[in-house]
């Protein structure tokens, strides 16, 4: 599109719900006015974020076929929820059980030293402001359950986890 320079490279903080917008923009179709915290890549005059906001949460489904496929699998490792608080220059890991880490991300992209225990004071910093922006986000309605008429469809969603 005529919006990105052929070849260039984007160096600031983007998520994957940026692409939405940015797919409408340049498609030309209209969008809720309001949709932050998802921006437009094809606006130049968007703002450039602090940090970016990655979510999971805990696989209820996996988990329990895990249990019935590998009785013996610790399911302990893997049933939490999970968010990453990205920098320009650090990686906040952050786990409802506690265990979280910290990587520096700029001088370490292949993420290979956790610096949790080293750097106490970012740990606790870049925890404060994923605290923060998970308060913020609290009374931020939900999307509306999944409803179809087509039984087929649910079958399938169901069988792989997506809906009860």
């Amino acid at each position: 599109p005529p919006v990105f320079e052929p070849g260039s490279i984007r160096t600031d903080l983007v998520s994957l719900v940026d692409v939405q917008p940015t797919l409408l923009d340049l498609a030309g179709a209209a969008r809720e006015a309001d949709d932050a915290p998802r921006r437009s890549l094809a606006r130049t005059s968007r703002e450039v974020p602090a940090f970016v906001v990655g979510e999971n949460d805990r696989p209820v489904s996996g988990i329990e076929q895990m249990k019935e496929a590998f009785p013996r699998f610790d399911t302990r490792t893997i049933d939490h929820r999970m968010r990453m608080l990205r920098t320009g220059t650090h990686k906040l890991i952050w786990r409802s059980s506690g265990r979280h880490e910290l990587y520096d991300v700029a001088g370490d992209p292949g993420e290979l030293v956790d610096l949790a225990e080293r750097e106490p004071e970012r740990l606790a910093e870049m925890i404060s402001t994923l605290e923060t922006w998970m308060a913020e986000r609290e009374d931020t309605p939900r999307p509306p359950r999944f409803r179809s008429r087509d039984e087929n469809a649910k079958q399938q969603l169901r069988a792989l986890g997506y809906i009860e």
